[in-house]
């Protein structure tokens, strides 16, 4: 029933796994504003200014929190980061600080689609309980 569940999930988000997604778009976001954020000083005060708890931030760093409009605005302000870039994140090594993989991948879609199977299974789990 769960790898039938699983399965589901992934069918639902085939059109997004093959073209890009945007969990791997938020992937990288988060990666890019933490790596401006990596002083404990600037992230506590990052958090504040934000009204951001611990909990919230990590799931920032890992993708899995959507900023509105002005969250964005606010964080392109404090962390010096260009709104396009915000927007459009590019980054080719942030599944390096969330996985461990044996080898490099050679296409980003490759990279893109096991991390978006990842957060789709994690996501269940924590869902079901199971």
């Amino acid at each position: 029933m769960l790898l039938r569940l699983i399965a589901d999930i992934i069918e639902g988000h085939e059109g997004l796994i093959k073209g890009g997604s945007m969990a791997s778009e938020m992937r990288a976001q988060g990666y890019l504003i933490a790596s401006h954020l990596q002083d404990e000083h600037t992230r506590s005060c990052y958090k504040k200014a934000l009204g951001f708890s611990d909990e919230d931030f990590n799931r920032l760093r890992e993708g899995k929190l959507f900023l509105s409009l002005e969250e964005l605005e606010q964080t392109s302000s404090f962390c010096k980061i260009p709104m396009q870039d915000l927007l459009h994140p590019v980054n080719l090594n942030c599944y390096k600080g969330m996985v461990h993989c044996s080898g490099v991948f050679s296409k980003q879609e490759e990279c893109d689609e096991i991390l978006d199977l990842i957060d789709a299974y994690i996501d269940l789990k924590e869902l079901t309980g199971v």
